[in-house]
């Protein structure tokens, strides 16, 4: 899953020399892939609102023909063709997205490992501490932030307030993972959470308005 890393290394090494500043170059990094996988998540979003109006009707649907499945099948097309959706249009943009992730842990592991070993790269004069963080080592707190931002990110997300109780728990993982990575890489896992946080918020205000109209 890690085959985009190759192309973004150079990317980070090229901000970070920039920037003077390994913290500030992941912020950037993930700005940018943010922005270029933006319309897959817009349209991702837009998604899984339609599904939300239509959960009243299919769960109808899945009590009115619980005994009979072709039936039920036949139903629930209808009525995503009535729509004008596909219940795999949420799926798709976030598929794409995994490896873009996956890469980009990859390329922060290897610039932090290529850093602690090249004297080349510490006499750049690239700041390795960000917010007295140093960003190459594991970070508690950096990992209490991820779990957090994670938790905020999970409580944004429009829904049954039951489901999200219960993906609530899986911040714990984000924060464990948070404390046994790069202090660089938990950096990029909580500002990715705070854009989609961010992102889920505007979705929902401008949303609104569609829905009243």
């Amino acid at each position: 899953m890690g085959f985009l890393a190759g192309p973004l290394t150079p990317v980070l090494d090229a901000l970070a020399t920039w920037t003077g500043s390994f913290g500030i170059a992941i912020l950037i990094l993930t700005l940018i892939v943010r922005l270029l996988l933006f319309p897959l998540q817009v349209k991702s979003m837009k998604s899984a609102a339609k599904m939300r109006e239509i959960q009243p009707k299919l769960k109808e649907l899945q009590e009115k023909y619980k005994d009979n499945p072709e039936e039920l099948q036949r139903r629930m097309v209808a009525l995503y063709q009535q729509h004008n959706m596909n219940p795999l249009g949420g799926c798709l943009p976030t598929l794409i997205q995994l490896p873009v992730m996956v890469s980009l842990y990859v390329v922060l592991v290897q610039f932090a490992e290529r850093y602690a070993n090249s004297p080349e790269l510490q006499a750049a004069g690239i700041a390795v501490t960000f917010l007295g963080i140093n960003m190459l080592e594991k970070s508690f707190i950096m990992g209490i932030a991820a779990g957090l931002t994670s938790l905020l990110m999970t409580f944004s997300v429009p829904g049954d307030p039951m489901q999200r109780r219960m993906m609530a728990p899986m911040s714990l993982l984000t924060l464990y993972i948070g404390t046994i990575v790069p202090a660089g890489v938990a950096l990029y896992i909580s500002f990715t959470n705070l854009i989609s946080a961010l992102q889920q918020y505007l979705f929902k205000i401008r949303s609104e308005p569609a829905k009243e109209a």
